[in-house]
């Protein structure tokens, strides 16, 4: 990508990424990175060490800086599976090392920026991302652009000291991208009226829809149910398991799947343990690419049963959602956050109220006893990502936003 015949180089700053290309599958900024370097960005990613991973690596157009922030880095809580939120929410350590966390991605995007021809500052999650790019911004002049993935701006409402922080980095930010309609509401809060802002969802392959025109089916097993993603209180596995028992009534054989791993995993057991549904619901950890391919296809429903706590919304899309549409697998997930944006009620999926076991029991109920409504889902999913959510059509989105953003500088 070029802009007035100059290479344009992107620093993207994030607090998640893959450490190797296997995990590529599923983790969406990687996906995104990964697309923009086809499409001739030159990027170079900065996100904090993980305990075992190479501190540099570099492929084609794509360089990947990882920055220490705690000493052994085996203790480093940041950077936790489970996600920044988690790993500062859960740990008193994690708590203790947002300072140097902050200090030390500041450092090494300063030196990047001193060593590197930067274009353009991309930083997912404004907080704490945003921030880092609203300063180098500040002082630097390099244009900024931040994306929100929603828990960045709702974490605003329980921490109300981070108000006036978010609104100094939409300040000096010089255009936000938003996953949903549901977060971009958010982001108004705090943003000028002039900001300019975009909304353009995370994506799924093409490949995986393209895998499914060719007929790359598995055997369905019967009334078996998907879940996805990581085992933490938010995502409402113990409403979904509570939903399977009442749904057993009516559905003897059903199956549930649950792929992933996290710190809720032991609770959600004992409550399989304590419903007697040892036999139907499996939980299968993390599994490969070609795994979850598999569980994907094999599948009759897909289900994401996400959950408000007390009001406060987690969910800023739910790209799983995706996976499974583009896997030719009808779904239902909770009406709340950015699902909404995905599933149409009665047109590709059906929306349940968050929190609600038996409403999910109902619809769960009504899917697998109605193969033609099945049928109908399936296929306007398909044609829902097809139209929507292909990483082709959102890395361009991406591409029209940088150079909409650097022309604009440059008119200055």
């Amino acid at each position: 990508m070029t802009t007035n015949g100059k290479i344009v180089n992107v620093l993207v700053i994030t607090s998640s990424y893959p450490t190797n290309s296997d995990e590529l599958r599923g983790t969406f900024i990687g996906k995104l990175v990964k697309c923009l370097s086809e499409k001739g960005c030159n990027l170079i990613v900065l996100t904090p060490h993980t305990s075992g991973a190479d501190f540099f690596s570099a492929n084609d157009s794509i360089k990947v800086i990882r920055f220490p922030y705690f000493f052994p880095y085996s203790l480093q809580r940041l950077s936790s599976p489970g996600g920044m939120y988690f790993g500062f929410k859960n740990s008193l350590l994690g708590k203790l090392q947002i300072i140097s966390y902050i200090i030390m991605m500041l450092i090494y995007s300063g030196i990047i920026l001193k060593k590197e021809r930067i274009s353009i500052i991309h930083t997912h999650w404004v907080i704490p991302q945003g921030f880092i790019g609203a300063f180098w911004k500040n002082i630097s002049r390099v244009p900024h652009v931040a994306t929100s993935h929603v828990l960045d701006l709702t974490i605003s409402d329980r921490m109300i000291f981070l108000q006036p922080v978010l609104q100094w980095i939409l300040r000096h930010t010089d255009a936000i991208t938003v996953n949903s309609s549901f977060t971009l509401k958010h982001a108004l809060r705090f943003a000028s009226p002039l900001l300019k802002n975009y909304t353009i969802p995370m994506g799924i392959d093409d490949s995986r829809i393209q895998g499914i025109h060719e007929g790359c089916t598995l055997e369905k097993k019967v009334n078996s149910i998907l879940f996805v993603g990581r085992l933490i209180d938010w995502k409402g596995i113990d409403v979904l398991i509570q939903a399977v028992y009442i749904a057993k009534s009516q559905i003897p054989n059903i199956t549930l799947n649950i792929v992933g791993e996290g710190p809720d995993r032991e609770r959600y057991e004992l409550l399989v343990k304590k419903l007697q549904l040892e036999s139907d619901v499996h939980f299968m950890g993390k599994v490969s690419d070609d795994e979850l391919n598999s569980a994907y296809l094999e599948s009759n429903l897909f289900i994401l049963p996400s959950t408000e706590k007390k009001g406060f919304v987690m969910e800023g899309l739910g790209v799983v959602l995706l996976e499974a549409m583009a896997s030719g697998v009808p779904v239902i997930g909770s009406n709340t956050g950015g699902i909404p944006d995905i599933i149409k009620d009665y047109v590709n999926g059906l929306l349940v109220p968050a929190g609600d076991p038996q409403a999910l029991a109902d619809a769960i109920i009504q899917i697998l006893k109605n193969p033609d409504l099945a049928d109908r889902f399936r296929k306007a999913g398909l044609e829902t990502v097809r139209e929507r959510f292909s990483w082709d059509i959102i890395s361009d989105q991406f591409i029209k936003v940088y150079q909409e953003v650097l022309n604009e500088s440059n008119n200055i």
